[in-house]
């Protein structure tokens, strides 16, 4: 099956990709994580992952919010 996006598209894409490394590389992280936590995480999985993020993710300070 030939690929039906224009060249120029594709090389558009890559360079957007290369300009903003920092944004694709979160994205792959986010769906990698997703993919983890839909297939393979157990409760023990997610009780782990969620006491590394209140510890250890600046990003889990910000909230009062409790998970479990």
């Amino acid at each position: 099956m030939k690929n039906k996006t224009p060249k120029s598209q594709v090389q558009a894409t890559r360079r957007w990709e290369e300009k903003n490394r920092e944004h694709v590389r979160k994205q792959n992280y986010l769906r990698t994580a997703r993919l983890y936590f839909r297939t393979y995480a157990d409760d023990d999985d997610v009780g782990e992952l969620l006491d590394i993020y209140k510890k250890e993710n600046p990003n889990g300070k910000k909230t009062d919010k409790c998970w479990r």
